[in-house]
């Protein structure tokens, strides 16, 4: 197995914790940190997106170089889009792959996250009021209409610092945990800044446009309730990609988006688990 995390990349979080689950099972498992963070080289906390496909196929490639015939991959989050690049690009290094509450097409993941901002506008306006200066430094509320969001990501400035999630919006139950749980950290804040090219290039990223053929397990395992990368988009992709005859499977588990990733939460126990040993091992 092959594990890539999302947005962030950190090995330490969500790669340990699949790991934690798959060698139990007698499952050798490669973590990946994306370009830019750990010990990976490059420009400190810069997201691209090529970069984390080409990771993918890195480590695709190690594993079966070491004599692995059946090489699974799994991403978390944005890293879905790595994981379905890297297929794209070199058909069969992967026999399967999964993706656990992925951003499978930003165009409909925006407008969702978007919608529900609109519908909540009073509570928008007083997050809007409260956060302080520093912190709207990287948690910038979008425009409540998706065509003004996109005009505004298309019009940034390749090369221009952006706070992280100027051209990725948060749902509001999201942002609570960045400001709870990721502000406080030290550095944290200082560093968490992408390029205006990064946001231009994920506006229309959607794992529909990149071909993996059709041989290829695809296992979508998303939480019912994930307001950030909303059920309701990833059923429409699997839709359109069980048409073209790919093998996806779906399946919902009873979360948000990542109020269930604890190894000892009942949800992945339960739930998570299962899906995951069952792809790896039949």
């Amino acid at each position: 197995m092959v594990v890539g995390s999302g947005y962030t990349g950190v090995l330490s979080f969500y790669p340990t914790l699949f790991a934690q689950l798959l060698t139990r099972h007698g499952v050798p498992t490669y973590g990946i940190e994306y370009h830019g963070y750990g010990k990976a080289g490059g420009s400190p906390m810069r997201i691209c997106l090529d970069a984390q496909r080409d990771a993918f196929l890195r480590a695709g490639r190690l594993a079966h170089s070491e004599g692995f015939d059946r090489v699974v991959a799994m991403a978390w989050g944005m890293g879905v889009l790595g994981m379905y690049g890297a297929a794209a690009a070199e058909r069969g290094i992967f026999a399967g792959m999964a993706s656990i509450n992925g951003l499978l097409s930003a165009p409909l993941v925006h407008r969702d996250v978007i919608s529900a901002l609109s519908a909540e506008r009073e509570s928008v306006d007083l997050l809007r009021s409260s956060v302080a200066p520093k912190l709207a430094a990287f948690i910038d509320i979008p425009p409540l209409r998706y065509d003004d969001f996109a005009a505004k990501v298309r019009a940034m400035e390749s090369e221009r610092l952006y706070g992280a999630f100027d051209g990725y919006p948060l749902d509001l139950e999201t942002t609570g945990v960045v400001l709870r749980d990721l502000a406080p950290h030290p550095g944290w804040m200082d560093s968490a800044q992408q390029h205006g090219a990064f946001f231009r290039q994920l506006l229309d990223r959607d794992v529909r446009d990149l071909d993996v053929g059709t041989d290829v397990e695809q296992l979508i395992v998303h939480g019912r309730h994930n307001l950030l990368h909303s059920c309701g988009h990833a059923h429409v992709v699997a839709r359109d990609l069980q048409s073209r005859g790919q093998k996806v499977r779906i399946c919902n588990v009873d979360g948000r988006h990542n109020d269930f990733m604890q190894f000892e939460a009942p949800v992945f126990q339960q739930q998570v688990a299962p899906l995951l040993v069952e792809m790896v091992l039949s």
